[in-house]
């Protein structure tokens, strides 16, 4: 998650899984990996689900879902159970910091993603890269897997051009079906510069 922080929303669903109008919403700041949310259900509601979402004030400001619970247990904390970047290098060295290379040789990125849920997911990590703050953005797409626990991704990029570029990583998950794909975490964008 961008280290700007952002917004955590909590949506809740009755047992016929129609949405509660009340959305409990709280913020963060600093980045952490992974994130226990406080989840209090209003008084005189009935509900039996809530899913957790995060927008970033930063970055791609992309909507990332977190997961679900059961909102019958009033009060509990929330561990974020779809999968995240837990490691994330460029050439060997903490992606999270600028890097630098050389045109025409390939940079190799290694992306780590652990899951809190106990059953298999559908994970794709994505890496965008751009020429300048305001260049148009290339993809790098990593392999389709079922996570389970935790697992690496290895994906390379090799730059055509001297100059600056951007790169940052997302996740996406299916948790239940292909067109159900959901962004689950991002990253701050990163400074790359080819000499």
């Amino acid at each position: 998650m961008p280290s700007c922080g952002g917004t955590i929303k909590i949506a809740l669903y009755d047992t016929g899984y129609y949405p509660y109008k009340w959305d409990g919403k709280c913020s963060f700041r600093g980045g952490e990996q992974s994130v226990n949310v406080k989840v209090k259900v209003p008084d005189g509601a009935l509900p039996t689900t809530y899913k957790v979402y995060q927008t970033p004030k930063c970055s791609l400001k992309k909507l990332e879902y977190w997961g679900a619970g059961d909102a019958r247990y009033r009060g509990t904390d929330f561990t974020r159970l779809m999968p995240y970047i837990r490691d994330f290098t460029a050439n060997g060295m903490d992606a999270s910091r600028g890097i630098s290379g050389t045109v025409y040789s390939p940079i190799s990125f290694r992306i780590k993603i652990k899951s809190n849920i106990n059953i298999k997911l559908k994970t794709q990590p994505c890496i965008y890269i751009k020429k300048g703050r305001w260049g148009s953005i290339q993809y790098v797409q990593g392999e389709a897997r079922q996570l389970y626990g935790s697992d690496t991704w290895f994906l390379t990029y090799t730059p055509k051009e001297r100059g600056t570029y951007y790169f940052n990583a997302i996740v996406t998950c299916d948790p239940r079906t292909a067109s159900d794909t959901r962004v689950t975490d991002q990253r701050d964008w990163v400074k790359m510069v080819i000499k």
